[in-house]
């Protein structure tokens, strides 16, 4: 009885190691899964708003500070969880894209 009690405790043992070794081994991918979905979320969004704001432009006077302001205020409306440097750098890639 106490033979079989012990086998099975190492069997969870083995189980339970085996578990958090997956664990370890997909949570990393399913982060930058995440991260990378936040991203293109992140780059569609800003790419509407420097849309929107060269569509406006004529209407509201803006020039390309006040495009800009546009932009960061309508990303901060928008909730997104990036820093501002990936918003910068965000921005500037849709307004280069928009140049072409």
């Amino acid at each position: 009885m106490t033979q079989t009690i012990i086998e099975i405790s190492g069997v969870i043992v083995a189980i339970l190691a085996v578990l958090a070794a997956a664990y370890k081994l997909v949570a990393p991918l399913l982060a930058a899964k995440t991260k990378n979905q936040e991203w293109q979320t992140a780059s569609d969004k800003i790419n509407g708003f420097v849309l929107a704001a060269e569509q406006i432009q004529g209407a509201l006077k803006l020039d390309g500070v006040g495009k800009k302001a546009y932009v960061l205020d309508l990303a901060e409306k928008s909730g997104l969880k990036i820093t501002a440097d990936e918003l910068d750098a965000l921005i500037e890639s849709a307004v280069k894209v928009l140049d072409f």
